[in-house]
């Protein structure tokens, strides 16, 4: 699913909340993309992920090329359901809450994000095999201690 971002994040900043489940972790060598935000490019983004050959999740960034991550959010159990909150900011903060979890951040954005992408990556090279279950994407950033309370409420 790509969705056009502007629909989404009107401002340019915004929260994705999500529920998902991966029935296997990441295979060596490849990340398995559970969304990214994108300029139709791998370039420029904000990328939500399960890492390469283990069961790591994390988000980050990649700006002109050059990737940047958060401190890992937490690990996802094989075939068990994961919620998560990741929020973006126009002072170009980045966090992340695996639920559970503590907030993780970090600082710098790539500019001219304007799709959401589930599943994979724009090169096809990060494909999840899971499910989303659940999505929503918000055009406000949820503060951090506001960020457990509110994945409370998502439910699964």
């Amino acid at each position: 699913m790509v969705v056009p971002a502007a629909a989404l994040f009107p401002t340019g900043e915004g929260s994705v909340a999500v529920q998902f489940v991966i029935p296997q972790n990441a295979p060596p060598g490849a990340d398995q993309m559970i969304f990214q935000l994108d300029d139709n490019t791998d370039g420029n983004r904000i990328r939500f992920r399960n890492l390469a050959g283990g069961a790591t999740i994390v988000a980050g960034t990649v700006i002109g090329g050059t990737p940047a991550d958060a401190p890992s959010a937490g690990s996802m159990t094989a075939g068990v359901p994961v919620k998560a909150l990741l929020t973006f900011s126009n002072a170009g903060r980045l966090a992340v809450l695996l639920n559970g979890g503590a907030v993780q951040s970090l600082n710098g954005l790539p500019g001219g994000l304007t799709w959401l992408r589930n599943f994979n990556n724009v090169a096809g090279s990060a494909g999840l095999f899971g499910e989303i279950g659940r999505q929503t994407a918000l055009s406000q950033v949820i503060a951090d201690g506001d960020m457990q309370p509110y994945l409370n409420a998502f439910g699964i």
